[in-house]
């Protein structure tokens, strides 16, 4: 379980208006930018493209192809 105070914060980033909201699997294909922070839920998340913001992955997993790349990426 995640502390509160944490929980409350993934909610609310995944709930912010200005966030792409992704439900189950997707992808983000190569040479596709994706000028929005992204949030996934219940993934995975298939990335070969560009994410100009930051990714949220709640309850999902992430899967990195050749050539993907992101600002909010680690």
């Amino acid at each position: 379980h995640l502390p509160d105070d944490v929980r409350d914060d993934v909610i609310d980033a995944f709930n912010d208006p200005r966030r792409l909201r992704l439900m189950g699997s997707g992808t983000i294909a190569a040479g596709d930018t994706i000028r929005a922070d992204v949030a996934a839920l219940e993934g995975p998340l298939v990335l070969a493209g560009y994410i100009a913001g930051d990714l949220l992955v709640v309850n999902g997993g992430l899967r990195l192809l050749p050539g993907a790349a992101g600002d909010g990426l680690p």
